[in-house]
């Protein structure tokens, strides 16, 4: 019998181009064209140093006027799609994909009222990162990650800050064990 094979691995990647085109009469009739791009493009492979990953948890989740907060804990509650538990010790990527497209349906994400995880908001218990409609929210860092600290900082708030309706959204969280 063959013994179970895991392998986690993925690509990080996020890309702006633009085409940004002017006709100017100053001296003639020109046109003047700024066409460029920002990328950043990472490979990340198994296992828990710079660019790794060992644990992976991804969701679609709401909030809503009438259940307007989503308290994620990010230790021993998730269960990745084998059924597995999740426990994060570090953070290296949490995306957050607000799904809606209405002006003004907009989550805040951060400043859970109890055991709030702080790393990503520069240690603040109150801080927040507003996610707004159709847009992402990225919290990165793929060297060292955000320390989650089990018991004590380890839920992060997914808030609604809409206007009476419900916001759906994608999360995703990258990181290590240990």
């Amino acid at each position: 019998m063959a013994a179970d094979l895991d392998i986690l691995s993925g690509t990080m990647l996020a890309r702006l181009t633009w085409d940004f085109l002017k006709t100017s009469n100053a001296g003639g009739d020109q046109v003047i064209k700024d066409s460029r791009f920002v990328k950043l493009e990472r490979a990340i492979t198994e296992g828990t140093g710079q660019f790794q990953m060992d644990q992976l948890w991804a969701d679609r989740r709401f909030v809503s006027a009438a259940s307007p907060l989503d308290d994620i804990p990010l230790t021993g509650f998730l269960e990745n799609a084998f059924g597995e538990t999740v426990n994060f010790a570090k953070v290296k990527l949490c995306m957050i994909v607000n799904l809606s497209t209405t002006t003004g349906e907009r989550l805040k994400v951060g400043g859970a009222a109890s055991n709030p995880w702080v790393a990503p908001f520069d240690g603040s218990a109150t801080s927040k990162n507003v996610c707004g409609p159709g847009s992402p929210l990225v919290l990165s860092d793929m060297s060292d990650g955000f320390t989650v600290v089990p018991a004590t900082g380890d839920i992060l708030r997914v808030a609604y800050a809409g206007s009476g309706g419900y916001i759906s959204y994608d999360i995703v969280l990258v990181g290590t064990k240990g």
